[in-house]
């Protein structure tokens, strides 16, 4: 079986937006490997097919695919190897986006024992485990915890080249876990430096409005309106551009509003305010 140009295949349907196309190529597949008794090209059409289901929110889908695939790997004796981490760790991501994610972190320690005896300490795929906590973490509503990870995580990145974008995107997801936990000094510091690694790569795309938004409330938080409106004003404009007046559009809206009313300036105030009615 040509498992890369499977790959190739779904690729392609992801990008054409068809995955009702893409869930047939991979059924023909994981047939096919079963009919010829080809356990590792069955374990890997079963990990396509995971990520697949995660995509389309098919949840019992998604976690019987990931869980066939995880008896094949015990079955060939492969428990405890990297091939059955990466496949526990797309296990426990399900879990989380499916609302276990106290289950997920269960398996995501499983997969760092095995990796801390299998891969280099700075190996990026144990980056993707800690990003991967972090985002259980806030999940759960810890987002002191969730900092923590997505800061294991930076320390990895920030050792390799090529992973400007990531380390910027991790700042800001690390900033937003820092609000969450009111430690507005870890914020801000995780905020200028995604702002210097979105700078470093001359980026401003739909990543770093979600650094504005960061920005825009840390700033309220530390009682500076004009600079948060200012922030919000850039996202409004962006999101606006990008994909309409959407409910982002209009929180952020909502935000200037509030903010140009707690500034005393009315005027502005009621023009935000008049612009969500106008929307509505």
């Amino acid at each position: 079986m040509d498992l890369q140009a499977i790959r190739s295949q779904v690729d392609r349907c992801y990008r054409e937006r068809r995955t009702d196309q893409a869930e047939q190529i991979l059924n023909a597949a994981y047939h096919q490997a079963r009919e010829e008794g080809d356990e590792p090209a069955r374990i890997a059409v079963c990990n396509e097919m995971e990520g697949l289901y995660r995509l389309m929110g098919q949840k019992q889908r998604c976690l019987a695919a990931a869980q066939e695939a995880l008896d094949c790997l015990r079955a060939c004796g492969m428990e405890d190897t990297v091939p059955y981490a990466t496949t526990l760790l797309n296990y426990a991501t399900a879990c989380v986006q499916f609302g276990q994610a106290e289950e997920g972190l269960e398996h995501y320690a499983a997969v760092e024992r095995i990796f801390r005896t299998a891969i280099p300490a700075n190996d990026y795929r144990f980056a993707s485990l800690y990003n991967n906590v972090g985002q259980a973490y806030m999940s759960l509503g810890r987002p002191s915890e969730a900092a923590r990870g997505l800061e294991q995580s930076l320390e990895i990145l920030k050792t390799m080249q090529g992973r400007e974008m990531e380390i910027a995107i991790s700042h800001t997801n690390a900033a937003f876990a820092s609000l969450a936990a009111a430690e507005l000094e870890r914020a801000e510091r995780h905020i200028r430096q995604a702002e210097a690694a979105f700078d470093a790569i001359g980026y401003r795309g739909v990543n770093y409005d979600a650094l504005l938004a960061a920005k825009g409330q840390l700033l309220c938080r530390q009682g500076d309106d004009r600079a948060a409106a200012a922030c919000y004003a850039a996202l409004l404009e962006s999101t606006e551009r990008t994909y309409g007046r959407n409910q982002t559009w209009r929180n952020t809206v909502r935000n200037l509003a509030v903010i140009w009313r707690r500034a005393g300036d009315e005027e502005k105030a009621a023009y935000y305010a008049a612009l969500l009615d106008d929307a509505d």
